[in-house]
């Protein structure tokens, strides 16, 4: 058990260092037409980031993927992918109880409609 929550805590550290390092770039602007028209409107940036720390159920284990299915107290479902600095994925099984660390990041586009 105490190497489960060694594994763990690594793996909790790998996730939350491979989504720093993965920032989320904003999609490209549209380009100015030049035409008789005026070029579209268009928004677009990101509008939050924050690191999440939370206790989830182990629900699903995709050892070939690396993806697991958690589920968090309030009976939220979240999918997490562990990354290669996981080493100790094969221990991890349905039921577990883990703490995980994972940034969230919200982004934006709006265009005008029928614009693609």
């Amino acid at each position: 058990m105490k190497l489960l929550a060694i594994g763990l805590a690594v793996w909790a550290g790998a996730l939350a260092g491979c989504a720093a390092k993965k920032p989320i770039s904003p999609p490209e602007p549209a380009p100015v037409v030049l035409a008789a028209t005026a070029p579209r409107p268009a928004l677009s940036g990101r509008l939050d980031e924050q690191t999440v720390v939370a206790t989830a159920t182990v629900q699903r284990v995709d050892q070939k993927t690396r993806q697991l299915i958690l589920r968090r107290p309030d009976g939220a479902m979240f999918t997490v992918v562990a990354g290669p600095a996981v080493h100790n994925l094969r221990q991890v099984e349905r039921g577990d109880v883990v703490d995980v660390t994972y940034t969230e990041a919200v982004a934006l586009a709006v265009e005008k409609a029928g614009g693609r």
